[in-house]
């Protein structure tokens, strides 16, 4: 595996990470939201 090709699967998981967290955030939000 080359180093530019671990780099960009890097970026592409850290994106993913990313993307997993803002969505649980919302949630979180719009679940607490809904017990209010």
């Amino acid at each position: 595996m080359s180093n530019k090709k671990k780099i960009k699967v890097t970026l592409a998981m850290v994106n993913v990470l990313l993307t997993a967290v803002e969505l649980y955030l919302q949630w979180q939000l719009s679940k607490s939201e809904n017990e209010l």
